[in-house]
């Protein structure tokens, strides 16, 4: 084991132990979580908003197993993808405030649908949720097909820059944070 996987391990587990503590002190804090003190004593649905196999999916699945250690009692995986995330927030928005149902929410299904398309963002990101941990983070790389002559951001500037409309990219879809994150770039690069 690297120092590297060390890390990130212990990382991992620090941001897991730290989020069932702020679960627990978030429910202990409401009279209905004082009320019932043997919560949870019936499985908690953990909807994650995006299909399976993604970032979101595999952190909300190390959350539910971890929680489901930690609390003797079944944190259940939803996937419940659709409209960039705002399908499976729009669920939980509906379901009672009991903690019995929970939001892996993500980035893109709280701020970017809520922002892009407020019309049919089936609910209000100020009114609908009361967030409880930051549970994780997934950065933003670029990478490019090996045959491709860059071998750096500057030399795909340049690529692109001496060959407009040859230098195509991929993104998970209008509004996620990949397409926002290329086209800020696209701005700062010219």
């Amino acid at each position: 084991m690297t120092t590297n996987d060390f890390n990130h391990q212990s990382s991992r587990r620090h941001i897991l132990s730290t989020l069932a503590t702020a679960v627990l002190l978030t429910l202990g804090a409401t009279g209905a979580a004082l009320a019932q003190a043997d919560y949870p004593n019936k499985p908690v649905r953990l909807v994650v908003p995006y299909a399976p196999g993604g970032a979101t999916d595999v952190i909300g699945r190390v959350l539910a197993k971890q929680l489901s250690d930690a609390l003797g009692q079944q944190f259940v995986v939803d996937n419940r993808a659709g409209a960039g995330g705002s399908l499976g927030a729009g669920q939980v928005a509906k379901s009672p405030a009991d903690g019995y149902t929970l939001l892996m929410g993500a980035f893109t299904s709280h701020t970017i649908n809520a922002a892009l398309t407020p019309a049919v963002t089936p609910f209000d990101i100020h009114k609908s949720f009361s967030h409880i941990s930051v549970v994780g983070t997934v950065p933003l790389v670029f990478v490019v097909n090996p045959n491709i002559q860059a071998k750096s951001v500057k030399e795909l500037v340049s690529l692109a820059k001496a060959s407009p409309g040859s230098v195509t990219l991929a993104s998970a879809g209008n509004g996620s944070p990949q397409h926002l994150a290329i086209e800020m770039f696209k701005r700062q690069a010219q």
